[in-house]
This record gives C-alpha cells, sequence and structure tokens, in this order.
C-alpha cells in the first residue's frame, strides 16, 4: 500500500514527531477504522462484493449477516479478518467448497486442518481426442527401449 493511495482513501499521513511504534499503533488503529468503513462501502457494490468479502476488513455484524444469509460463504470462509467462532462454524458448513476454503486459512494447525471434512474432487477430462492428436507420428517405443536395454 503506498501513502498516495492511502492519501486518496482520506487516510492521514502519520504524525512525523512520534515515536515510530506508537505511530504505528496510531495510524494502525485510523487505518483499521478506515479499513472497516472501506469494506463497509463496497460490500454494498454487487461487483464488488466478492473481493471485499475475500480481503476486506469486515466487522463482526457484516460477518454475522453474510454467514447467516448462506452467501458468498466460500469468498467469506478465506478472510483473514474473520472471527474463529465464525470460522469454526463455517468449518463444519454443508457446502464442500466452504470447508474446503475455511481448510485453506493459513493459521490453522495440521491436525486442526485434517479435522475439516471435505473431499478433493479429481477432475479427468473424458475427452482424449487431444492426446490422440499430440501423439500421432510419434516413435512407438518398445518395452525394452523405455528402460534403456
Amino acid at each position: 500500500m503506498t501513502w498516495a493511495w492511502l492519501r486518496a482513501c482520506g487516510v492521514p499521513d502519520p504524525d512525523r514527531s512520534t515515536p515510530h511504534d506508537a505511530r504505528r499503533t496510531t495510524h494502525g488503529s485510523r487505518l483499521t477504522a478506515h479499513g472497516s468503513r472501506l469494506t463497509a462501502a463496497l460490500l454494498r457494490d454487487p461487483a464488488a462484493l466478492p473481493e471485499a468479502l475475500r480481503r476486506g476488513l469486515l466487522d463482526r455484524a457484516d460477518a454475522e449477516r453474510f454467514l447467516a444469509e448462506g452467501v458468498h460463504l466460500v469468498e467469506l470462509s478465506g478472510n483473514p479478518s474473520l472471527p474463529a467462532d465464525l470460522v469454526d462454524r463455517l468449518a463444519i458448513d454443508p457446502a464442500e467448497g466452504v470447508r474446503l476454503a475455511v481448510s485453506l486459512r493459513p493459521e490453522l494447525t495440521e491436525a486442526r486442518r485434517a479435522a475439516i471434512d471435505f473431499t478433493m474432487a479429481i477432475v479427468i477430462d473424458a475427452d482424449a481426442s487431444g492426446v490422440d492428436r499430440s501423439c500421432r507420428g510419434a516413435p512407438i517405443i518398445a518395452d525394452g527401449e523405455a528402460n534403456g536395454t
């Protein structure tokens, strides 16, 4: 994030006269408040909604509303600001895609990740016509030739 972008969003420059740690904490709280307002605005825009749910700084009320409505739960599942108890509720959601998205959260331990019930579907393309075309004219290797014998 650049300062130009932050200024464009209405976030003022930090006070350079304060110590760095205090400046970071104070400015961080301003960014948090601003991020919540910005996310709330993006949630009202249908085009921006999925990305806002994935990456925005959600407040609890918005997260609970989407969870209760049961819409965009895959996007919601990956949001880093989602409270842990809501992550736990999504981990047992009936939709397998939602549970898979929860299992990909980086903060989960391997034990917690393994406890989430989902199945990875293997998609096999039944149309082998492309393979047939790509193999035409290729030399045929006899059994002994493959191992160099």
